[in-house]
């Protein structure tokens, strides 16, 4: 599995949406979304949307999953989250009221970061 590009990321942030995960590591929108489904299937990734009071949802977001979580502590060597807080603090991340700015600070870094990926530059080309 590539390693994926969190430099393009705000520090700090624990959250992303799907075009901004394409347009760092993929040359298409259907490629992310076909990566993201399998982790999320395997728990790596939590997706999570917003319902609109008028009807619809919003983008899928994403944020570390347990398994994740899980995976990068035991890189790290460090002691693993408790299932039950980790679960408490995703459920914060999605009703985090700062969310909506977050994730328009990441769709201008990811942008840039977009722009330095060889992938997918030349897919935008043709």
């Amino acid at each position: 599995m590539r390693k994926f590009h969190s430099a393009a990321v705000q520090p700090g942030a624990q959250r992303i949406r799907r075009n901004q995960i394409a347009a760092i590591e993929f040359a298409s929108v259907r490629r992310a979304q076909d990566r993201l489904r399998r982790l999320r299937e395997l728990g790596v990734v939590f997706a999570f949307r917003e319902s609109y009071v008028d009807g619809g949802t919003s983008q899928t977001r994403f944020a570390l999953g347990y398994l994740g979580k899980r995976l990068i502590a035991a890189r790290r060597a460090e002691k693993p989250p408790a299932p039950k807080a980790y679960a408490e603090s995703l459920e914060r991340i999605a009703q985090w009221p700062k969310l909506e700015h977050q994730l328009g600070v990441n769709d201008f870094f990811c942008g840039l970061a977009g722009h330095r990926n060889p992938a997918v530059t030349a897919a935008r080309r043709w």
